[in-house]
């Protein structure tokens, strides 16, 4: 090797190095990580959005080698995170941390460390990519840096995969090359032998580098990887129309790309397909798919973008008016939709939106293309024209593919699955970037020695000036009180797991299902898990994969009385409470509080820092063993039978006259029983769910009871009076209202007072009150009715009458019945009432 050119890879390695180190040091100093211990997340919401659902990921990928399966929550089962592909479709960084946590132990700190680490890996394939397609030193430097500093970074700092793009730039090196006809060269080099082409294109470094590419990012995201699909598409389009349609042996290269991206993506989430085929019922309980996780074509309308939202600067931008501006351009944007999406998840920034407005104006002007000499087709060549051209191209494409009512739209109508079209934009900086870089090349390539210093100062300083742009003025999330409320939590769990032992399970109150609504958390909260990120050995019962069999069998638990709720965990096992006191009011605190208290070992732990509260339960005498599907109980271990004799404390699983008169016949104090050998010691399952909504009611005319309607009082808040309602369940089973997939509800009809109906089941619902309510119910207030018991409802008039189709009458008989929505109305199980306004 020459002495020139051992220089020019010295010259290109040190470059390579300054490009991965300016990023770095910027980064760290913009999150202000310098002073930030990096064990405590960025960000850490007080209820728990996807933040704390990505760092459960994180743990769960250190804790067990893999995300899809935790045996850490949903206790006393195993939690299977199989609803939510994402994280499986992401799986190259869960590689990449899983690596990083034999160094690192704390997943807080390795995913973030991962994210740091990105500033630098995403420059450093930056600049490789931009090399690759030719594009001189140091605007591929600068454009590496401006790349690995944008506002969209910063703005998906929770992920571990969305903000850690350093895949995009590899993924569009194969584009480029498809779309300004890399592969033809093979065909004009070699000749018209079909064979020989193939086997030169195959054999060839820009192909395997372009395979590599494809790989890479169908491992790094859903939809990054989705993306590129539609400009590997495009590219194709493109040189069909350029003529390749006449040698389709051209052809083949690009849809080797296609095919192999298409069969790595699907092969990583086919572990998720597989788990759906064979647990049904968690995705389409009672048959029906939960609608949680279907995807809706308008949805791609939703989550798309606009000019006006992709030049609007961001609200957080350093310049201060700039970002007045941009708050007023998102702002009037969002009054003219009915679903807010709030901040873009793109922004050009001013010299995203300066090229961008630039390709708009050379491509929409014939005349002024060319004048400045801009090829109408793509050669057959990797020229720095042609790769400018390929980036408008791409861009325009882009932009179609992001807006509403764009191409993505189009395309969703087919495949709903992807809806977040306004993420692709990333794209669009990227090309945009490049295209760029691709005319500063060539300007610099063509300039005097003088004129070259100016564009290199001229080049620099635009780039220091984008940098301040993009880098939003809220890059550093960290606060205070994240880290006050994160360590307390932290030390909360740690002076519990020095008083339990390896792999107790604590059970967490209250009950929350995720992807779900609830009236504690929220929609689709993940704060009911997150004591887990700070836990060893603990398992925990919240966080079991929606709609499974112990995620159910926890959702009938949490309808039950309190007293009877404890009962039920101390017989699955559970050795401590912990109540979430952040989102528990005082009054239902003090409840639970007491009943807690009377089976408590010690005294609680009340942390007033964390806002979370311990108590140790004391052993039951006996403990259940459950079948796989969480219906009914399969065994039961007593361990002191004399306890169970003194003890009013029995399971709803267990008929406890049949169970005292084995334990009295047998005269041991331990003893194993199944469900095999002595069925009448468990409940009939069948009989013991009836009413609280996981099921329909068979035959529904088992459902026995009165409801009695008397109007009278006033109302604080209308004339109308109050409807007292008083409910008698008469059957052999307790109601459990507005719970379950087939909750008891309490329906009306309206007739006029000839006997007219006036309405029939227009799905309004009778109100509970003020009753007690969890997601379960989706977040509706709830109310047992025990078999033999009564209840009153009391209920205004005025609510009736609002239930009426517009233009009703002043009078009214309103048919107030019990119905089991999903399966019947509940024939002489209601009351009439003449109401009057």
């Amino acid at each position: 090797m020459n002495n020139s050119k051992m220089l020019g890879r010295f010259v290109e390695l040190g470059t390579l190095l300054v490009t991965a180190l300016i990023p770095l040091m910027i980064g760290i100093t913009a999150l202000n990580a310098w002073h930030w211990n990096l064990s405590v997340p960025f960000v850490y919401l007080q209820r728990g959005g996807d933040e704390t659902w990505q760092l459960i990921l994180t743990k769960a990928l250190i804790d067990n080698g893999w995300i899809l399966n935790n045996p850490y929550l949903g206790a006393p089962g195993h939690a299977h995170w199989y609803d939510n592909p994402a994280g499986q479709a992401s799986a190259m960084h869960s590689i990449l941390m899983l690596a990083l946590s034999k160094i690192i132990k704390n997943p807080v700190e390795v995913q973030q460390i991962y994210y740091i680490g990105n500033f630098s890996l995403i420059s450093i394939c930056t600049f490789i990519s931009c090399r690759l397609l030719a594009i001189g030193r140091l605007p591929a430097m600068l454009v590496a840096m401006l790349s690995s500093l944008l506002t969209y970074r910063f703005n998906f700092i929770i992920y571990s995969f969305l903000g850690n793009y350093f895949c995009v730039p590899l993924a569009l090196v194969p584009v480029y090359w498809i779309f300004v006809g890399r592969f033809a060269i093979f065909s004009q080099n070699i000749g018209k032998s079909n064979l020989l082409v193939l086997r030169h294109i195959f054999s060839s470094k820009h192909f395997l580098l372009g395979l590599t590419f494809i790989i890479l990012i169908a491992m790094a995201d859903g939809y990054y990887a989705f993306f590129t699909l539609l400009l590997l598409g495009f590219a194709i389009g493109i040189r069909l129309l350029a003529g390749d349609f006449k040698q389709p042996v051209l052809l083949v290269a690009p849809l080797v790309y296609c095919v192999v991206l298409v069969t790595v993506a699907l092969s990583l989430v086919a572990p998720i397909t597989i788990y759906k085929h064979t647990h049904a019922a968690e995705f389409s309980p009672n048959g029906v798919e939960d609608p949680v996780l279907v995807r809706h074509a308008f949805e791609a309308e939703i989550y798309s973008v606009s000019l006006k939202l992709l030049i609007a600067p961001s609200p957080n931008d350093r310049i201060r008016p700039l970002g007045k501006l941009g708050k007023k351009m998102i702002e009037t944007s969002e009054i003219a939709r009915q679903y807010k999406i709030g901040v873009p998840n793109v922004q050009l920034g001013i010299l995203g939106s300066g090229l961008f407005m630039a390709v708009l104006i050379v491509f929409l002007a014939p005349a002024l293309r060319e004048r400045l000499g801009v090829a109408a087709t793509a050669e057959p060549t990797a020229k720095l024209d042609s790769i400018a051209w390929a980036s408008g191209s791409f861009a325009i494409f882009i932009f179609l593919c992001s807006i509403s009512g764009g191409i993505g739209t189009l395309v969703a109508l087919v495949y709903p699955t992807i809806r977040a079209y306004d993420r692709f934009p990333l794209f669009l900086v990227f090309v945009l970037y490049i295209g760029g870089a691709a005319i500063a090349t060539m300007l610099l390539d063509t300039a005097q020695p003088r004129r070259r210093r100016i564009l290199v100062v001229f080049f620099v300083l635009l780039t220091v000036g984008s940098l301040y742009d993009q880098i939003p003025n809220n890059s550093a999330k960290g606060d205070q009180e994240t880290e006050k409320r994160f360590l307390a939590e932290r030390h909360f769990v740690s002076e519990i797991e020095h008083k339990l032992p390896q792999g107790a399970m604590v059970y967490e109150y209250p009950y929350s299902r995720w992807l779900s609504n609830s009236p504690y958390y929220g929609w689709g909260s993940f704060g009911q898990i997150r004591l887990y990120l700070h836990s060893h050995f603990i398992r925990w019962s919240n966080g079991a994969s929606k709609n499974s069999p112990v995620d159910n069998w926890h959702a009938s638990l949490s309808a039950l009385p309190v007293d009877d709720l404890i009962t039920e965990i101390r017989a699955a096992g559970f050795a401590a409470f912990v109540v979430d006191r952040t989102v528990v009011k005082p009054d239902e605190y003090k409840k639970i509080r007491d009943a807690l208290l009377r089976v408590s070992r010690e005294q609680p732990i009340e942390d007033n820092n964390s806002h979370l509260a311990f108590f140790q339960l004391k052993d039951l005498a006996y403990r259940l063993h459950f079948d796989n599907a969480y219906d009914s109980a399969d065994g039961i271990v007593v361990t002191d039978a004399k306890g169970v004799l003194e003890s009013a404390d029995m399971s709803r699983y267990i008929n406890r006259d049949a169970l005292i008169s084995f334990l009295k016949e047998s005269k041991r104090n331990s003893e194993t029983i199944s469900r095999a050998t002595n069925p009448e010691i468990f409940r009939s399952t069948a009989r013991m769910f009836r009413g609280d909504g996981s099921r329909p009611i068979s035959p529904i005319s088992d459902v026995k009871g009165d409801f009695q309607c008397v109007v009278g009082g006033k109302s604080d808040h209308n004339d109308g009076g109050m409807l007292f309602l008083d409910i008698e369940n008469r059957s052999d089973f307790d109601w459990f209202l507005d719970q379950g997939a087939h909750p008891l509800r309490i329906g009306v009809h309206f007739k006029a007072q000839n006997g007219q109906i006036l309405s029939w089941d227009t799905g309004y619902r009778v109100p509970l009150g003020n009753e007690k309510s969890d997601s379960s119910s989706g977040g509706r207030p709830r109310m047992v009715v025990p078999a033999g018991a009564s209840r009153q409802i009391a209920i205004p008039t005025e609510q009736l009458f609002a239930a009426l189709p517009a233009g009703g009458t002043h009078e009214a008989v309103a048919e107030i019945r019990l119905v089991q929505d999903g399966v019947a109305w509940i024939d002489g199980v209601g009351c009439d009432v003449k109401l009057k306004r």
